[in-house]
């Protein structure tokens, strides 16, 4: 380290030439072989040295300076019994900054012009890539080579580039580095119009898009090329569309008879269920909510339980995060048609949507009312093997009732009338379809009462607007109920204990 200091001071002083002491000092470093010690001497050397290296116009013009310390850095991972391979790899990994400074040091140096670089430079440290078979320092030398040199000369020497991107190890992940040099391109290309001519000359699209064919990789892998490769010619070249219609066509092909994994529809639902999470926070909540319920549904055709449930949980995670009036109706509709739960997870996931869950929670009392009454759907499908809780359904309709009497009564304090009775008309349906459907608990006293009540809310209703709404719905419905009662048979019998 003293000899180093020594050295930098006495090429400054130019008491002797600069060439033979540097050569003297790079001489002396390779005499420490001990991989960790010889990284750092030789990373001082650079330090103190760096100022002295090659610049145009400088007395120091012609001086060829060169370090090598990959070697070292790869000779870490043989130091000591295999039992330390952990530490060896994690010391490896904090090292090699040192060697990336190197090549940083290299990479301003404004004498290393683009002809030392393409005739000197490039092979040489590609050369040493290759050569030290080893796939972490061979990946982390590649992206320091394209971070640290300039665009312009990555441009000029693309085809040695991508020649010994052909020649790595296969363990080493390719696609990232092709990748890192096609952005790192394509950012030129957009910041500095004027070089655009520059890449048709070089035709660099056409050497990127060969590379990409002769690089063997998984499917995943190569698509994830194609899409960097489509982004390059899009960005560098928006008026070729030919060049677009390659890639398409180039990624349409390919071996096909690569890893036969069976597309199960667990896995797809994995898919799906990935996609829509990330849809959730786009944000497009309402479109992940639907998407949510179709899968849920879908499961249920395939007899998946487990990954309806789960669709199931993420609707009403959304539903709690994002909530809105229509995502209720959804989720009751969605949760009356699937029939794959067992009785234990149809029992915990119903109860959050009837009135002691989500639609307790909404603002409004008529919303309320609504959310409650369509809830419940869920406990008397209409199928031979759906459910038949009567006692159940019910009670969400007298939940609604009674949500609508407490509003009536707000209403009534606050602005001196009962308001509407759109709500207990459109109850009054849900007992009438209930009641055809063959519910035991609905009785035709039930309907009567609703019925008469309905008729006394609207007598004492002195607001001529809210009467307007409700009248035609009201008289619409006795006129069906009438005309069930009229026709006979099986339904008008139902019908005939019903005064209207």
């Amino acid at each position: 380290y003293l000899l180093c200091t020594v050295g930098s001071v006495y090429i400054k002083s130019k008491q002797a030439p600069s060439k033979d002491v540097l050569k003297d000092l790079v001489e002396m470093c390779r005499g420490v072989q001990h991989p960790i010690r010889g990284l750092f001497l030789r990373s001082y050397l650079t330090q103190v040295s760096r100022d002295k290296l090659p610049e145009i116009g400088s007395d120091y013009q012609g001086l060829c300076y060169k370090i090598s310390m990959n070697k070292l850095w790869v000779r870490i991972q043989h130091q000591g019994p295999g039992t330390v391979r952990e530490k060896q790899e994690k010391e490896r990994n904090e090292f090699r900054d040192l060697v990336g400074k190197n090549l940083h040091v290299l990479g301003q140096i404004e004498g290393v012009h683009l002809e030392m670089y393409k005739e000197t430079v490039l092979p040489r440290i590609l050369e040493q890539v290759v050569n030290c078979k080893d796939d972490f320092a061979q990946y982390y030398l590649m992206e320091c080579i394209i971070q640290v040199f300039p665009d312009e000369y990555h441009l000029q020497t693309l085809e040695t580039l991508l020649a010994a991107c052909t020649q790595l190890m296969p363990t080493v992940d390719t696609k990232i580095v092709l990748t890192q040099l096609m952005d790192r391109l394509s950012n030129y290309a957009v910041s500095s119009p004027d070089v655009l001519h520059e890449f048709l000359q070089v035709e660099a699209f056409a050497k990127l898009n060969n590379a990409i064919g002769k690089i063997e990789m998984p499917i995943v892998g190569a698509m994830t090329l194609f899409v960097s490769l489509l982004t390059f010619a899009l960005r560098v070249h928006p008026d070729r569309l030919d060049y677009v219609d390659q890639v398409l066509l180039e990624s349409q092909g390919g071996d096909m008879t690569g890893e036969d994994l069976p597309a199960t529809p667990r896995k797809i639902f994995q898919i799906l269920n990935q996609t829509i999470e990330v849809l959730s926070s786009v944000p497009c909540p309402e479109l992940a909510l639907r998407l949510y319920l179709q899968c849920a549904e879908a499961a249920s055709d395939c007899d998946l339980e487990p990954a309806a449930y789960e669709f199931f949980t993420q609707a009403f995670i959304l539903y709690e995060e994002e909530i809105a009036v229509t995502a209720i109706h959804l989720i009751a509709g969605t949760l009356q048609r699937v029939n794959v739960f067992g009785v234990e997870n149809r029992d915990t996931l119903t109860p959050k949507a009837t009135g002691g869950g989500y639609s307790a929670r909404l603002l409004k009392k008529p919303d309320q009312c609504r959310a409650v009454y369509a809830c419940s759907h869920l406990f008397w499908v209409d199928d031979l093997d759906g459910i038949k809780d009567g006692e159940r359904a019910l009670l969400c309709l007298r939940r609604a009732l009674r949500i609508t009497s407490a509003a009536q009564q707000m209403a009534n304090a606050t602005r001196g009338s009962s308001g509407s009775v759109t709500l207990f008309v459109e109850i009054l349906n849900k007992y009438i379809y209930f009641y055809e459907k063959g519910n035991p608990h609905i009785t035709p006293s039930d309907i009567q009462s609703l019925i008469e009540l309905i008729n006394t809310e609207m007598q004492s209703d002195n607001n001529g607007n809210t009467r307007t709404h409700s009248d035609p719905f009201f008289t619409s419905t006795l006129r069906y109920m009438r005309f069930q009662k009229q026709k006979g048979g099986l339904m008008g019998d139902k019908y005939e204990l019903i005064k209207l």
